[in-house]
């Protein structure tokens, strides 16, 4: 009886797996979604009632519970089942530990409770550990990086997401990489180093679409839209939103269609126009029609009202700001409600409600006030102290440091007989043995010689010397060129031409993404002793190709290139 029960269970769970799945993907085309996720939740329910609490399969289908409640919104009844499965879960079970202390940490993040949601997933770091599984720990990394990150320490956060990526990479795991860079291009763009955030971004999303998660992908290019937005570059923002709501609909992820069409309108009423705007808002309601349930109904009117505010017609948007702020869910987040209650501000100190404008200014800055309590609350420093970079191994004892000042008094009087012996050695050599009246002689008949020799030779070496330097020279004001030629024309930095020419290497150093090789060819001092100049003429190739612009700037790109290509042959050809 038990065997079909586990059997029925198994495919019940493998049934809810799939539809929650097809859900957070799809988020279906019916109407009937809440419904779904109703029926799921009590066919999950029924299931894990006839199961013996504690067992295997028990666990599964509890875990799975709470998904679906964290995925339908009802953020308690998914805490209350975690904790009461932590209480039950024996001890043997450590994966299955890690996954509900996982979910359970971002329930917790979700309900704005993150000191807890900081010790669930500490407490999976830990468990993790102690078996030792590595995609756990690396998971558990970015987990617990993303607490540090919301309260702005970005160092602690970098620094968490380095461990993960160092794990992921060391594993080939092609998604794990892709989502911490993910995450590290959140910080950049957090911090407001754009090029890095956006130069993350795009290897994240060859990252996702090599390893096929075209979804995720997507996801990257919707972050990577924002960042252009930020760093003033509306249109090549639009295209890549237009290009992330076209996978979106390959996938049929309709209510991500719709939140891309939502992102465009918004674009356009800010930065282009407000004709375009209402073309995409129209778009997503069409879009959102298809998916009834978790319609953002307040972010739709929030934006019509800024459409119709950019067309002048003020009441209409005063109307449609209030039915946005009538249409406030617990899901939306503080930030959008703040942006609304600033907009219903400006629009009553426009039509001369001084007193109303008085009061949406008030709660604007209580939501201002409530973020920065709840930062000054999370004590950063305790957080810290819980997580510490370096292991335990590597913390010295008392008999650890009696040996390490030993050796170091050891190393010391080695170093100084070193010395000795050197000085000693040299001042032998310093004592001029006396020469022989022939020996003198012979010094004094080829003296005239060796001069003669040397002042021949010297300006030879001194006219290389001087070619060597202005080829140096030359190649580094190429480089520069080229950099400037890309960056004026394509409004992204040198790290981009990097990653997009493939010629120059792009990696994670020091919690910031660099070109360290490229960065060598700025600059004649940091010149390598061979540089790849070939290498560098690639590079102008490289941007002559792929720039559009005729201008002063590239003609003089061009010419420098070809004189120096001359250069380099006439050099070859003289051996």
């Amino acid at each position: 009886m038990q065997y079909r029960q586990l059997q029925l269970l198994t495919i019940i769970l493998l049934y809810l797996s799939y539809q929650v799945e097809l859900y957070a993907q799809t988020c279906e085309k019916t109407s009937n979604d809440e419904v779904g996720f109703s029926q799921a939740i009590l066919s999950c329910k029924q299931a894990i009632s006839e199961l013996d609490m504690g067992s295997t399969a028990y666990v599964s289908g509890s875990l799975q519970l709470s998904i679906l409640y964290r995925k339908s919104g009802d953020l308690g009844s998914s805490r209350e089942i975690l904790t009461e499965l932590l209480s039950v879960l024996p001890s043997s079970l450590q994966n299955e530990s890690i996954l509900i202390h996982r979910q359970l940490g971002a329930t917790l993040f979700y309900e704005h409770r993150y000191e807890e949601a900081f010790d669930a997933f500490n407490q999976a770091l830990q468990i993790a550990k102690q078996i030792p599984d590595d995609n756990f720990i690396a998971i558990s990394y970015s987990d617990i990086a993303s607490i540090y990150q919301f309260f702005g320490d970005f160092e602690t956060s970098s620094k968490l997401l380095l461990k993960s990526y160092d794990i992921h990479k060391a594993n080939d795991n092609l998604v794990g990489k892709a989502i911490v860079l993910t995450n590290l291009g959140n910080i950049y763009r957090d911090k407001k180093a754009y090029d890095e955030a956006i130069v993350s971004y795009r290897q994240a999303f060859e990252l996702h679409t090599e390893a096929g998660e075209h979804f995720k992908a997507a996801h990257t290019l919707s972050s990577l839209a924002r960042t252009f937005t930020l760093a003033g570059n509306s249109e090549q923002a639009s295209k890549l939103l237009e290009q992330a709501a076209d996978i979106f609909n390959s996938l049929n992820a309709y209510k991500f269609k719709g939140d891309t069409y939502l992102l465009l309108a918004e674009l356009h009423v800010s930065k282009l126009t407000a004709i375009k705007a209402q073309e995409w808002l129209d778009m997503a309601k069409q879009t959102f029609n298809l998916v009834q349930s978790d319609r953002p109904v307040a972010k739709l009117w929030f934006i019509q009202g800024l459409i119709w505010k950019a067309k002048g017609l003020n009441d209409k948007a005063s109307d449609a700001l209030e039915k946005s702020l009538a249409s406030i869910e617990d899901s939306d987040n503080t930030l959008f409600i703040g942006e609304l209650y600033n907009e219903i501000a400006s629009m009553k100190e426009e039509s001369k409600e001084f007193e109303d404008a008085s009061r949406y200014w008030k709660l604007y800055s209580d939501i201002l006030n409530t973020q920065l309590v709840n930062k000054n609350n999370l004590n950063t420093n305790r957080l810290k102290s819980h997580f510490l970079f370096t292991t335990p191994e590597n913390k010295a004892g008392p008999s650890q440091l009696y040996q390490r000042i030993y050796l170091f008094c050891i190393s010391g009087l080695f170093l100084i007989c070193l010395f000795l012996v050197y000085m000693l050695n040299r001042r032998s050599r310093s004592v001029i043995k006396p020469s022989s009246p022939i020996e003198t002689l012979n010094q004094h008949e080829n003296s005239g010689l060796i001069d003669e020799h040397e002042e021949v030779d010297k300006p030879a070496e001194g006219e290389n010397a001087v070619q060597e330097e202005e080829l140096r020279l030359k190649l580094v004001e190429l480089m520069l060129l080229a950099i400037q030629v890309w960056e004026d024309e394509t409004n992204t930095s040198k790290l981009e031409l990097a990653q997009k020419s493939k010629l120059w290497s792009v990696a994670v150093d020091d919690g910031r993404l660099r070109a360290r090789a490229l960065e060598r060819y700025v600059s004649v001092n940091a010149l390598p002793k061979n540089p790849r100049w070939r290498s560098v003429l690639r590079t102008c190739n490289f941007v002559l190709k792929n720039v559009s612009s005729s201008g002063a700037d590239s003609l003089e790109l061009e010419t420098k290139m070809k004189d120096f290509q001359r250069v380099m042959k006439t050099k070859a050809l003289k051996g």
